[in-house]
């Protein structure tokens, strides 16, 4: 039996040893940074509003997808999370001036304003299709001569909503839809 001297035993532990000790003197100087970079983007477009021609559509989204009261003509009616009953359309406009006022209103064909709200100072945010647009507008739904009896007798009525916007440079543009009024 050979036995190999203790110089060359203590020699072949040392290296592998001495390698394990730099390795792991070397890891904390390894970190990993994350960086956050937004990228490039100029807000004055939101700032100053959406160029073009004055325009203005009202519709809904559903599933991300924004659909024109023209294509669709039924305006869900919900239980909002902190109560009461709300719409919520979206409005698209072009050619407004940040920020705007918008007012809107939802009248049954009996002539009930079931609905009303008036926002100051709201600024618009700016779809990829270069439209300002307020993605869901709140408003509230309720009888006008008892607002905490349930507006389900409202399910199946045809209405109107009207909304108007102005925006900071004095431009109005106002629009209408006939919609019927659903469970949402």
């Amino acid at each position: 039996m050979v036995v190999a001297p203790r110089a060359q035993v203590a020699r072949a532990l040392t290296l592998p040893g001495t390698l394990l000790v730099c390795l792991f003197a070397a890891l904390p100087g390894c970190r990993t940074e994350i960086l956050w970079i937004d990228p490039p983007y100029s807000y004055d477009v939101v700032q100053r509003g959406c160029g073009g021609e004055l325009g203005l559509t009202l519709g809904m989204y559903e599933e991300q997808i924004y659909n024109d009261f023209s294509e669709l003509a039924e305006l869900p009616i919900v239980d909002g999370l902190q109560g009461g009953t709300w719409c919520m359309p979206a409005v698209r406009t072009f050619g407004l001036k940040n920020p705007v006022k918008l007012k809107a209103t939802v009248t049954t064909t009996a002539g009930e304003v079931v609905g009303r709200t008036v926002v100051a100072n709201l600024r618009l945010v700016l779809s990829p299709d270069g439209a300002c647009e307020v993605l869901a507008l709140p408003i509230p739904i309720q009888h006008p001569a008892d607002p905490k009896a349930p507006v389900t007798d409202l399910f199946g009525v045809g209405a109107r909503i009207e909304v108007e916007v102005r925006g900071a440079d004095g431009q109005v543009g106002k629009l209408g839809a006939d919609v019927t009024l659903i469970q949402g």
